[in-house]
């Protein structure tokens, strides 16, 4: 499926309802939700919820059940892309600096990881 063509997940509401927006209640919620392994876009409005920030943006997103999100980004008109795997710890630390996490993408609004 073309990066263009993964439609937003929904994630139910009784799955993060009551927590407070953290690296846990992401992954549990997107692991409640069935979405785990799949290639996804989550709204902004999610990622606050569950994040506190939209560290994503519309990009499409693969949260793993080893606590990795991967990422793929269009660089070429679909013929070229960067990507980037990050571990919990990365995505909490730009959520928290109110970054966001794009492969080889730098600058002010990005968070920078290595």
């Amino acid at each position: 499926m073309g990066l263009g063509q993964v439609e937003v997940a929904e994630i139910p509401a009784w799955t993060y309802e009551g927590k407070s927006p953290s690296i846990f209640t992401f992954f549990e919620s997107i692991a409640l939700a069935g979405l785990e392994d799949k290639e996804i876009k989550v709204t902004a409005t999610d990622q606050k919820k569950l994040l506190g920030y939209a560290v994503f943006g519309r990009r499409v997103i693969t949260v793993h059940r080893d606590a990795t999100v991967e990422s793929v980004v269009d660089t070429g008109f679909g013929r070229d892309s960067d990507s980037a795997t990050w571990p919990a710890s990365t995505v909490r630390d730009a959520a928290a600096a109110k970054k966001q996490l794009r492969p080889g993408t730098t600058g002010p609004d990005y968070f920078s990881y290595s």
